[in-house]
């Protein structure tokens, strides 16, 4: 092995533990890059090394507002017998209305607000009297109207500072056009006593005549060389006139003729927003759908727009980015993504899972909660965009931050969305197991909630009781009573002859082992030789036969015989290492059925002992003990012979022939003559 091979070997790799906490090396410290991580300062010493721990921190943006939020989302069912959690009929709109974290950023509200606006009914500005179709081209008109309502305010900031740095009428002009206020952009020009440019200005977003005129005069222009004549200001708002929102072309030639093309949005410093805007008002027609705004756009994107959708946190943040993104030129604004899924219902937009995904949305990848609210409200909405995949990465995602956070109860209530039943499963029992301490069985506040909120199954929750009472608490008892709450008597009979039973019989602890039995309402296969040989047995020790002493009696001499056999093959498989109960198990249960043993061979031997009566004895009992045999009056006198053949310990088996030797020669003498 190569010194490299070695030290590699010799090194404590970093490593995941539950509740999403890294353990490492004191000499690899993680230095958190923003406030989702938080570093554990105590240290612990394993091998020799300072090891150290790292978790991620709860994010402010996890609040019980949002919860109910997703809560409402919701409506749960069951498929295959596991509960699911489908997209309850839910309006788009009810999303602004929830408190939003402290350090929420405003552009989840717009996120909201405008989902709001393309995919809510909103037929109740409409006749109801209209026949379908015109309804729906009614509602075209009404989001296209909306958007650009919308879409104004959404400019407005950034287009009033273009106004103040304006340098000229005509600039000023452009920025109060970029956010759709066309009185003030003639104000502009009327102020700079350009009239004839202010009464085209007046016009602007007209019909397609005045688009294809405007256009035609710009030819002209061209071709008259008057285009370099012209600041390009002026040439834009023309090139707005026109229909023409992208690209300004000019014309190459001498000097004096030349004119410069140049991309409207770079040239006036615009955002993507504000270029969208544009196009939204004043390239596509009046009659036109907001559709073909959004496909327009697409198109100016593959040319020569070079204002690419990027997500607020890459344009208008100001701080140094909180992680370094290889892929930070391939986002895409969540405002844009919607508009895109609005324009192609066919899937040709993207999956839906990497619209809302985590990189798109927020500087924090790590937050998944906006992603998840957004992917499984919009889902039902867009079934040609939905992955299974994507979907239950988002979900599981968002599932990890909630449990790391503590939340571990909303986490469930996130996994109930995954697609497959057999997933969904199991991820929502391990949650239990893993928080299964958390679980209080007297809360009934939080049983409510598992059973009739989650409709969590019942026999899941108290089989990760069962597992952590044996795995951490090692309390058997407490194992076997979860386990039959879960309904599983297999495994409850099996503890409980493994363990409970046997360390009950030592330790005569038999009200435990009663009500343990008690609380079995079915009978495994298994039952003769197990649960059976204690209930009769505990029925023996407190006086409870009765009358059927005998038949009991007479049960617990064949069977203790068998268990005894039994424990003596499993013995042999512990030795292999293939039995599952270990050799402790073993040694309690072989203990214990000789503990019994005893017992049931004291009552026998009492038994038959008062049904001999030496004053009278009868030929054939005299002939019977003279053989060695059964003294067979009485009830318990069939017994006898046997208990030398009860699983006893040497020594018990020892004092046992010697009574019974000195019983036997004692009635013999008695009834001599």
């Amino acid at each position: 092995m190569s010194s490299e091979d070695r030290l590699f070997h010799n090194s404590f790799k970093p490593a995941w533990c539950p509740g999403s906490v890294l353990l490492y090396t004191a000499d690899e410290i993680i230095h958190p890059s923003h406030e989702s991580t938080t570093m554990d300062a105590s240290a612990t010493f394993i091998e020799n090394r300072d090891v150290k721990s790292s978790k991620f921190g709860v994010s402010q943006d996890i609040t019980k507002s949002n919860f109910r939020k997703q809560r409402d989302q919701a409506v749960i069912s069951f498929e295959n017998g596991v509960p699911l959690a489908k997209a309850a009929s839910w309006s788009f709109g009810t999303g602004t209305k929830y408190p939003l974290a402290v350090n929420a950023h405003a552009h989840e509200s717009l996120v909201w607000e405008l989902a709001s606006i393309l995919f809510d009914e909103h037929y109740d500005d409409i006749p109801n009297d209209l026949p379908d179709n015109v309804k729906s081209h009614f509602k075209q008109r009404i989001t296209k109207d909306r958007v650009s309502t919308f879409w104004a305010r959404l400019c407005r900031e950034e287009a009033t500072l273009a106004v103040a740095a304006a340098g000229s009428a005509e600039e000023r002009a452009i920025a109060f056009l970029s956010m759709n206020k066309v009185a003030e952009a003639c104000n502009a020009l009327v102020e700079a006593k350009d009239y004839r440019l202010a009464t085209l200005i007046a016009q602007i977003g007209g019909d397609k005549f005045m688009h294809d005129d405007i256009t035609a005069q710009i030819d002209e222009w061209r071709k008259l060389n008057v285009l370099s004549e012209m600041s390009d200001p002026i040439r834009t708002l023309y090139e707005f006139l026109a229909g023409n929102t992208c690209t300004s072309v000019g014309k190459k030639g001498p000097v004096e003729d030349r004119a410069k093309t140049f991309v409207i949005s770079e040239r006036f410093n615009m955002s993507w927003k504000r270029a969208f805007g544009l196009k939204l008002w004043y390239s596509v027609l009046s009659d036109e759908p907001l559709e073909t705004a959004v496909q327009d756009y697409l198109s100016d994107l593959v040319g020569s727009e070079i204002k690419k959708p990027t997500p607020w946190f890459l344009s208008e943040q100001r701080t140094s980015p909180l992680w370094d993104d290889p892929y930070a030129d391939q986002r895409e604004d969540v405002l844009w993504g919607l508009l895109k899924l609005y324009a192609d219902r066919s899937g040709k937009a993207g999956t839906l899972s990497a619209v809302v995904s985590p990189e798109n949305v927020s500087d924090n990848p790590l937050a998944t909660r906006l992603p998840f609210e957004l992917y499984h409200t919009l889902a039902p909405h867009f079934p040609n965009h939905t992955s299974a995949l994507g979907g239950d990465q988002i979900t599981l995602a968002f599932a990890s931050e909630l449990e790391s956070a503590g939340y571990w109860l909303w986490a469930l209530h996130a996994l109930l969305r995954l697609s497959d039943s057999q997933q969904r499963q199991q991820a929502l029992q391990h949650v239990l197991s893993t928080h299964a301490e958390s679980i209080n069985e007297h809360n009934p506040e939080q049983l409510s909630y598992l059973f009739k909120d989650l409709h969590i199954p019942e026999p899941w929750v108290w089989e990760a009781k069962a597992l952590f009472s044996r795995s951490v608490l090692k309390d058997h008892v407490a194992e076997t009573r979860y386990l039959l709450g879960a309904k599983n008597w297999d495994e409850a009979h099996t503890t409980l002859c493994a363990i409970v039973a046997p360390q009950a019989i030592i330790e005569r602890s038999y009200r435990v082992l009663l009500s343990l039995l008690d609380g079995f309402k079915h009978h495994p296969d298994n039952w003769r030789t197990g649960g059976a040989v204690y209930a009769d047995y505990l029925r023996l020790v407190q006086n409870q036969a009765g009358s059927e002493e005998g038949a009991l009696l007479g049960r617990l001499v064949r069977v203790l015989g068998e268990m005894h056999d039994q424990i003596d093959s499993k013995k042999s498989k512990d030795t292999n290492g293939n039995s599952s109960n270990g050799v402790h198990g073993t040694f309690l249960k072989k203990v214990a059925v000789q503990d019994m043993s005893s017992v049931v061979g004291d009552r026998v031997l009492a038994g038959a002992a008062g049904d001999v009566s030496p004053a009278s004895p009868s030929r054939l009992v005299r002939r019977e003990l003279l053989l060695g045999k059964r003294v067979l009056t009485g009830h318990q006198g069939k017994e006898q012979a046997w208990v030398l053949q009860l699983p006893l310990t040497e020594e018990t088996k020892r004092t046992r022939a010697a009574e019974l030797s000195l019983g036997y020669y004692q009635k013999v003498m008695a009834m001599g003559d």
